[in-house]
């Protein structure tokens, strides 16, 4: 007859504890050791985090009444850069020419299930450049052809970072006096 409250969280994770949590990490090695993350749209699905929970103070969840309701959120950012060549230069101007960087970004961060928080664990000078994902034309971040701009767009690209914002009224995640910027390096 005791109520219980349900927290969920998405991708598993093997080894994750109430107590210890879980780190992640924005490099795709994992050892974020060995020079800028690149992220792809595989290791992006990894990357992802999703959290949930149903607390039985605000709806009673025990044996009779097992339903928990969970509304998963998003706890990562996820950032879409769309590269639109503009008026006056043609699309071999840049084609193959073009890098996109995003700069002072920590790289690890840890999850608590039961907290439902996420805290940025490494320190300010270990901040790295993450390189987004360059999606193709089937991926649904992809601009879609009736979109103002596609027949003029080189690149799309996709990157999921530590919020600045922790979005439950807690301090930001990210505490750095470094500003984040996507750095755009054309070799011309």
């Amino acid at each position: 007859g005791s109520n219980v409250d349900v927290y969920a969280y998405y991708p598993y994770i093997s080894g994750t504890t109430a107590a210890a949590g879980t780190t992640l990490s924005l490099a795709t090695d994992n050892t974020a050791t060995t020079g800028i993350a690149t992220q792809t749209t595989t290791n992006q699905k990894k990357i992802d985090l999703m959290k949930a929970s149903a607390l039985s103070s605000s709806s009673a969840i025990n044996r009779k009444n097992p339903g928990a309701a969970l509304k998963f959120e998003h706890c990562m950012s996820k950032i879409l850069i769309r590269l639109i060549i503009g008026t006056g230069y043609s699309k071999t101007d840049f084609e193959n020419k073009v890098s996109v960087k995003i700069t002072h970004q920590p790289y690890e961060a840890t999850f608590m299930p039961l907290a439902q928080t996420l805290t940025v664990t490494t320190a300010t000078e270990d901040f790295i450049s993450i390189v987004p994902a360059k999606l193709e034309s089937t991926d649904a971040d992809y601009m879609k052809s009736t979109e103002t701009g596609y027949s003029n767009m080189l690149y799309c690209y996709r990157a999921l970072l530590f919020p600045n914002d922790s979005g439950d009224g807690a301090k930001n995640p990210v505490t750095t006096d470094a500003t984040r910027q996507i750095l755009f390096t054309v070799d011309n």
